[in-house]
C-alpha cells in the first residue's frame, strides 16, 4: 500500500488568525493519523465570505505566503504533500474581479436578443486566461515553484462559474469552424426557426466548448503536466452530477472541457462514473471524490466507509475529506461539517481506515478498468433540444422539462447524490459501464478500443442526433461484431448545420433491419441488457481491473449502493437525516467468466493474503466471497493453481457476556489552541431539558404559534438552530447578535417578541432591533419608530429600572428571519450600515468629508453585479464573477485606498434593481461612512440581512444585556445532573449559592462536591438554587458542570443513559470471563456505534472501526480481564456546548449496544 492513495482532506486554513506554529503542529496530527497529504483552502480568502470574519491573513498576502511557504519546508521535512486550492470558484477570492479591473479586455460578454452585454470574466479569451493563470499558478510558482513535484502534488478546482455565452472574436470563430456567419440564424439560440434550429444550437454549443478548451482548460492542464503536477476538479451542480443538460448550459460540453482535468472528479453531490470515465478515455490514473460535507459532526468511521464504498465502485479513487477545520473556536466555528482530524475521539483509530482507503485506492487506480458496456452521453442530442439560455434555476433543483436524451441517460446511469442515490439500471442489472462521448466513441473505432478497455456493447440513450464520423465508427463496430442497443428514440439525423446525414441514416438502418437492438422503453431494456454475457455476475454491481502485474482486482461491496438511508429536509444543507442500520452481512457467491483458476481476498489493512473457496466450471469460476474484515472485499484473481482455504474451526459454544460490565471515561478533547471551552474534564452541560449558560430571556410567538421562551446564551448565542439557509448557516467562530429565531415567514406573517430590558441609570439611549422584516416596537406601550431597514435604531429617554418591549415582525417578502434587539447608550451608539438596492438606474452615491488625507479601509458587501467607485476611480467589481450566479450569493471583501482632505465621492453602479450593496468606510481619525445613514442619493435602504450583521461592520456591537420577563416564581430552581460511571466528584460553576442532594441525601456544597462514593453510570446529583429573575435555567451556570471519574458500574446501551449524553471521548468497558483451561475464542460485540478497540488481560487483541466487530482472541486459564474501549464522535459534546453545532438527528447516539458473546473453540 502507498501513501500516495491515502485520504487527501481539505485542510481550512479559516476561522482563526494563522500561526505557522499551529499549523505545523496540525499536519504532525494528521500525519498521526495516517494522512500524507491535504489540500489547503481559505473559506474567506479575502475579507468577510459566508457569515465567516475574513480569513487572517489575506489570502496570497505576502504573509500568508510567509506561512504557506514556512508549511511547505515542514511538509518537506516530514514527508507530507500539499495541494494548493485556487480559489476560482466556490469561496472564491475574487481573482477574476481583480484581473478585469486592472484589465478591462478580460472581461467576458454575455449574449442577449439585443447583442452582447459586458458580464463577468472571459474564459473563451485565451490572452484573459493566461492574464489569469498568471495571476494563480504563476503566482503559486513564483513563490514556492522549487517545491514542486515533491511536497507540492497539484492544485484543486472547485465550482468553476459559467464560461461566457459570448466573447469579442466568437462571430468569426464561428463562421471558420463551422463554415457559415451565425448572425442570420442566431434567434434559433432563443426560439424554434423550424429546421435549422437544433443544429444552430449545436454548432454555437460547440464552438463556445472548443474555445473554452483552447483558452482556459487545455492550458490549464499542460501548465501542470510540465511541472509534474496533477490537476482536480469538483464544479458545479449539478453538471458534476452527470447531468447532461446543465453540463451543457454550464460549461458548453462537459465531457469535451473537463476531460483536461488529470484528476477529475466531484463532491458526494455529484457522480463518480462519469469522472471515472473521463480518466480512463484519456489516460489519468486518478478519480476525485471530494466528501463528505454537510454530513455532521457526528459520521462514524463505519458510516463514512459505507458513504465512500459506492464511490470506490464507480471508479473514483482520491478520496478528498472533507474537512479539517484550522481551529472549532471554542466550538463557535464550523464549515459543513465535519472535520475529520485530530479533534475526533476515533482518531487513534482512523489509521485503519486510512489505510483501508488506500489500499482499495491504489486497486481502483493501478492498471486498467475491464468492462464490456460503453454508454454514450448523448451531448449533441442535448444541445439541439436544449436552448442555451434556458431559465438556470431548475438546473439546481432537477425540475426542468429536459430533453429525453437527458432523462433516458440518467435512467440507465443513475444518479449518486449522497442524499438522493437513485440506482441506474445498468447497477440494478449489475453490469458495469463506462460513458464515453462522441470523440471517445471516434477514438476507439470500429474494435472499440480506448486506452487499454474493449467494449463489446454500446448502449445509446435516446441519441437521435449524432456526429456523421460517431454514426460511422458505430456502423463499422456492429459489422465487426459488436452489440449496439439503442433505448427510445434512434439516430435520426447529423449533428450540425453543414452535416451530411447520410452516416446516420446507414446506422439508423441497422436498428430498423434487426442487425442492432432497438428498445422502446427501459423494460426492453432490461431484457436486452439481461441477455448478454457477464464477465461479473453477483448481486451487487462490482468493478473490475487488469492489475499491472496481470492478475485482476475485483471489487465486491457487501450491499448497495449504502446501508445508510438519507434525505433532506428540503434543499439545504446540514437539514438532513439519515439511518444507518448494520446490514446483515453474509457471503456472496461471485462468478467471473475468463481463465481464472484462483482467487484471494486482499487484506486491507496489512497481511497476508487468504485464499477464498473457488469452484471451476467451464470457463467461469464462481468464488465465495465473505466480508469478515470490512463491509466491502477485495479480490484478486490469478491463473495460478488455488490454494485450498484452510477449513473454519467450528465453536464448541457460545457464552453470552451480559452478566456486570464496570466503564471508565477517558477524555480525548485537546484544549490547546483554544479549540475546546475548557476546563480539561468531563463536561455536563445539559441537564432535564435546561442547558448551562442559557437560560429563557424573551417570550416569542412565532406565525401561527404560541407563545413560546427565547433561549439564549450570552456567551454561545441562539438556543435552537435556524431553519433555513443561506440565511443563516451553522457557526462562524463569534457569537452571533441575531438571538432570537423565529424561522419561515411568508409575505404578511406576523411574529411578536415581548422582553424586559434592566436599565441602571436614566439617560438617552438607543433600542437597536434588527431583523429582515417591517416592525412596530414600543417601550412600555409607546411606540417608537422604526424606520424601513433591517436595522431599526430607535432614540428613547429611559429612568432607572426596569421596561417593557414589544416588538411586532410583519414580512415583507417571504424569509428565513432571525432578530435581535440591544440598548446602548447615545454615547456608545454608532450608525451600522445597511443594505442599499438602486431606486433608479442611476448610480447610488454619497459625498462625504474627511479632516485629512490618508488610508481607509473600505468593506463591500454585494448581491448581484455591484461596482464600487471612489472619486471617480474604480475599486472594487463584484458578483459577476460568482459561481453559482443565479442564486445571487452575498460576496464580501475589504479594500485599502485614500481619500484626500475635504469632500470626497463613493458611488455604486448596480447591475440591476434586485441587485443590492453595503459600505462601510473607516476614515483617519476614527470616523465612519456606513450605507443606509444619511446623504445616500438615488438609494433604497433594504430590509433584507445576508448572514449575521456581525460579519458585515468593523465595530460589532455588543450582545444584549437583557432580564428576563417577571414569572412571578419564588420557588426553587433545580437542576438535575445524569453522571456519568465512576463519578467522585463535580465542580459547579454557578452564580448563587445552591444545595445538592444524591440518591436523597443532601452533599457538602464544597469546591469541588464529593460523593460519598463513585455513581453508578446515569445516577443523579439535583441542584437546588433559590429563585433570582436575573438568571433563568441554566443560565445560573457559568459554564459546564465537570466531572472527575474513576471505574464505575455500567450498561450497555446509548451512553445518554448512563450520563454520558455530552461526552465525546472513549469509554472502557470491563468485564471478568473466567475459563478453567487456555482457549482460543471469537469475541462479538453486536452492535457498536463507534470503534472498538479491545484488550485481553492487557494484551491488544485489535481494532474494528466497523463491522463485523468480531476479535480473535486467547483466553489464560482462570479469571480473564476483557476490556473494550469504544470511541465515539464530536457530534454529542458539540451539540451540548452549542446548539448552532452542524449535527445531524441521532448522531449523538453512542456505545457498545451488544448482543457481547464469546464463541469458544476447543484447541
Amino acid at each position: 500500500m502507498s501513501d500516495y492513495y491515502g485520504p487527501v482532506p481539505l485542510w481550512w486554513w479559516s476561522g482563526a488568525p494563522l500561526h505557522t506554529e499551529r499549523l505545523n503542529w496540525q499536519l504532525d496530527r494528521l500525519m498521526d493519523g495516517g494522512i500524507r497529504q491535504a489540500v489547503v483552502i481559505s473559506l474567506a480568502p479575502t475579507g468577510p465570505l459566508w457569515g465567516c470574519p475574513g480569513d487572517e491573513p489575506e489570502f496570497m498576502s505576502d504573509e500568508w505566503w510567509e506561512i504557506f511557504t514556512a508549511v511547505c519546508a515542514h511538509a518537506e521535512r516530514r514527508g507530507f504533500g500539499l495541494w494548493f486550492y485556487d480559489q476560482l470558484g466556490f469561496s472564491g477570492a475574487n481573482i477574476q474581479g481583480r484581473v478585469v479591473a486592472a484589465h478591462p479586455s478580460a472581461r467576458g460578454q454575455r449574449l442577449t436578443r439585443e447583442g452582447p452585454v459586458a458580464s463577468g470574466f472571459d474564459y473563451l479569451n485565451p490572452d484573459a486566461c493566461a492574464l489569469l493563470f498568471d495571476a494563480v499558478h504563476g503566482e503559486l510558482e513564483r513563490r514556492v515553484g522549487h517545491y514542486f513535484g515533491t511536497v507540492l502534488k497539484g492544485t484543486f478546482q472547485d465550482e468553476l462559474p459559467s464560461i461566457p455565452s459570448w466573447t469579442a472574436g466568437f462571430s468569426d470563430a464561428f463562421a471558420s469552424r463551422r463554415g457559415y456567419r451565425l448572425e442570420p440564424h442566431i434567434e434559433a439560440l432563443w426560439s424554434d426557426i423550424g429546421a435549422d434550429t437544433g443544429p444552430v444550437r449545436r454548432d454555437y454549443q460547440l464552438t463556445r466548448a472548443e474555445l473554452a478548451e483552447e483558452a482556459f482548460f487545455k492550458p490549464l492542464h499542460d501548465w501542470h503536466a510540465e511541472r509534474g503536477l496533477l490537476v482536480g476538479c469538483d464544479q458545479q451542480e449539478p453538471a458534476r452530477g452527470g447531468h447532461t443538460a446543465a453540463g451543457v448550459r454550464y460549461y458548453a460540453d462537459y465531457a469535451r472541457t473537463h476531460r483536461w482535468f488529470s484528476a477529475p472528479g466531484s463532491d458526494h453531490w455529484g457522480d463518480g462514473k462519469r469522472h471515472s470515465s473521463l480518466a480512463h478515455a484519456h489516460g489519468h490514473s486518478r478519480t476525485w471524490i471530494e466528501a463528505f460535507h454537510s454530513t455532521g459532526w457526528g459520521g462514524t468511521l463505519e458510516e463514512t466507509l459505507d458513504w465512500l464504498i459506492p464511490w470506490l465502485r464507480a471508479g473514483a479513487n482520491l478520496y478528498n475529506p472533507h474537512a479539517v477545520y484550522y481551529s472549532t473556536e471554542q466550538g463557535r466555528f464550523d464549515w459543513a461539517p465535519p472535520s475529520t482530524c485530530w479533534r475526533q475521539p476515533y482518531w487513534r483509530h482512523y489509521p485503519v481506515f486510512a489505510e483501508t482507503v488506500a489500499t482499495l485506492c491504489e486497486a481502483v487506480a493501478e492498471g486498467t478498468h475491464v468492462c464490456d458496456v460503453a454508454l454514450l452521453d448523448p451531448v449533441a442530442t442535448v444541445q439541439h433540444d436544449l436552448p442555451p439560455f434556458a431559465d438556470e434555476e431548475p438546473f439546481f433543483n432537477d425540475s426542468g422539462d429536459w430533453p429525453t436524451a437527458h432523462r433516458t441517460y440518467q435512467d440507465l446511469a443513475g444518479w449518486m447524490t449522497w442524499h438522493d442515490f437513485r440506482t441506474g439500471l445498468l447497477d440494478r442489472l449489475g453490469i458495469d459501464f463506462d460513458v464515453l462521448d462522441e470523440p471517445s466513441i471516434q477514438k476507439a473505432g470500429a474494435a472499440m478500443t480506448l486506452a487499454g478497455e474493449r467494449y463489446r456493447v454500446v448502449v445509446l440513450p435516446a441519441a437521435r442526433v449524432l456526429e456523421p464520423a460517431t454514426a460511422r465508427v458505430l456502423v463499422e463496430f456492429a459489422q465487426a461484431g459488436g452489440t449496439l442497443i439503442a433505448v427510445g428514440e434512434l439516430p435520426q439525423r447529423a449533428a450540425g448545420r453543414g452535416d451530411d446525414d447520410t452516416e446516420v441514416e446507414r446506422l439508423r438502418r441497422l436498428f430498423t433491419d434487426g442487425a442492432a437492438i432497438a428498445c422502446a422503453d427501459l423494460d426492453e431494456a432490461a431484457t436486452a441488457l439481461s441477455g448478454l454475457p457477464r464477465r461479473v455476475d453477483a448481486d451487487v454491481p462490482t468493478l473490475l481491473r487488469e492489475a499491472p502485474d496481470g492478475s485482476h482486482l475485483l471489487l465486491v461491496p457487501a450491499v448497495y449502493p449504502m446501508a445508510t438511508k438519507a434525505s433532506l429536509a428540503g434543499d439545504t444543507f446540514l437539514s438532513g437525516v439519515y439511518t444507518f442500520e448494520p446490514p446483515a452481512i453474509r457471503d456472496k457467491t461471485v462468478t467471473i467468466t475468463g481463465d481464472f483458476t484462483s482467487a484471494e481476498a486482499v487484506a486491507l489493512t496489512g497481511g497476508a493474503a487468504r485464499p477464498l473457496p473457488v469452484e471451476r466450471d467451464g470457463d467461469r469460476l464462481r468464488v465465495t466471497v465473505s466480508f469478515d474484515e470490512a463491509p466491502v472485499a477485495l479480490i484478486r484473481l490469478t491463473t495460478e493453481v488455488p490454494t485450498e482455504p484452510a477449513p473454519a474451526p467450528t465453536p464448541s459454544r457460545r457464552l453470552a457476556l451480559d452478566g456486570d460490565w464496570t466503564g471508565r471515561p477517558e477524555s480525548t478533547l485537546d484544549y490547546r489552541h483554544g479549540d475546546f471551552p475548557g476546563p480539561d474534564a468531563i463536561q455536563i452541560w445539559r441537564m432535564d431539558g435546561q442547558r448551562a449558560t442559557f437560560g429563557e430571556w424573551a417570550t416569542l410567538r412565532r406565525p401561527g404559534g404560541d407563545w413560546e421562551p427565547v433561549t439564549f446564551s450570552q456567551t454561545w448565542g441562539p438556543g435552537d438552530k435556524p431553519d433555513g439557509f443561506p440565511r443563516v448557516h451553522d457557526n462562524r467562530g463569534y457569537v452571533p447578535e441575531e438571538f432570537i429565531t423565529i424561522g419561515t415567514m411568508r409575505t404578511g406573517d406576523t411574529a411578536e417578541l415581548r422582553a424586559e430590558l434592566a436599565v441602571d441609570a436614566a439617560g438617552e439611549y438607543v433600542l437597536v432591533v434588527g431583523a429582515p422584516t417591517a416592525k412596530t416596537i414600543t417601550v412600555d406601550g409607546e411606540e417608537l419608530p422604526a424606520g424601513n431597514g433591517y436595522h431599526a435604531e430607535c432614540p428613547v429617554t429611559l429612568s432607572a429600572g426596569r421596561h417593557r418591549i414589544e416588538v411586532t415582525f410583519t414580512a415583507l417578502t417571504d424569509e428565513v428571519a432571525s432578530a435581535s434587539y440591544v440598548l446602548m447608550s447615545r454615547a456608545d451608539w454608532r450608525p451600522r450600515p445597511q443594505w442599499l438596492r438602486p431606486a433608479t438606474e442611476a448610480p447610488v452615491g454619497t459625498t462625504f468629508h474627511s479632516d485629512i488625507s490618508g488610508t481607509v479601509r473600505v468593506l463591500l458587501a454585494t448581491v448581484g453585479d455591484v461596482v464600487l467607485r471612489l472619486n471617480g476611480k474604480e475599486l472594487a467589481r463584484h458578483g459577476e464573477f460568482d459561481n453559482y450566479t443565479w442564486r445571487r450569493m452575498p460576496r464580501m471583501a475589504i479594500y485599502d485606498s485614500t481619500v484626500a482632505a475635504g469632500d470626497n465621492h463613493l458611488s455604486l453602479e448596480f447591475g440591476d434593481t434586485e441587485a443590492q450593496a453595503l459600505v462601510e468606510v473607516s476614515l483617519p481619525g476614527d470616523k465612519w461612512v456606513v450605507s443606509g445613514s444619511s446623504g445616500w442619493d438615488a438609494s433604497v435602504v433594504d430590509h433584507r440581512m445576508h448572514f449575521d450583521p456581525q460579519v458585515l461592520t468593523a465595530r460589532p456591537r455588543p450582545r444584549p444585556d437583557t432580564a428576563p420577563l417577571t414569572s412571578g416564581d419564588t420557588g426553587q430552581r433545580r437542576l438535575r445532573l445524569r453522571l456519568p460511571p465512576g463519578t467522585v466528584e463535580l465542580t459547579v460553576p454557578a452564580r448563587a449559592e445552591f444545595t445538592a442532594s444524591f440518591r436523597g441525601a443532601p452533599l457538602p456544597v464544597a469546591e469541588p462536591i464529593r460523593l460519598p462514593q463513585p455513581a453508578s453510570g446515569g445516577e443523579v446529583v439535583e441542584l437546588s438554587f433559590p429563585h433570582d429573575d436575573r438568571w433563568p435555567g441554566g443560565a445560573q451556570l457559568t459554564g459546564p458542570v465537570t466531572v472527575h471519574t474513576q471505574t464505575g458500574p455500567v450498561t450497555l446501551g446509548d451512553w445518554a443513559e448512563i450520563g454520558l449524553g455530552d461526552f465525546s471521548g472513549a469509554l472502557v468497558y470491563e468485564t471478568e470471563v473466567s475459563r478453567p483451561a487456555p482457549v482460543t475464542a471469537r469475541l462479538h460485540l453486536g452492535e457498536v456505534r463507534g470503534t472498538a478497540e479491545v484488550h485481553v488481560n492487557g494484551e491488544p487483541a485489535g481494532v474494528r472501526p466497523w463491522s463485523p466487530y468480531t476479535f480473535e482472541v486467547r483466553l489464560a486459564a482462570g479469571t480473564n480481564r476483557l476490556a473494550v474501549t469504544v470511541h465515539n464522535t464530536l457530534a454529542p459534546y458539540l451539540a451540548a456546548v452549542n446548539p448552532l453545532a452542524g449535527t445531524l438527528p441521532g448522531q449523538e447516539r453512542s456505545g457498545l449496544f451488544g448482543p457481547v458473546s464469546l464463541e469458544v473453540f476447543d484447541d
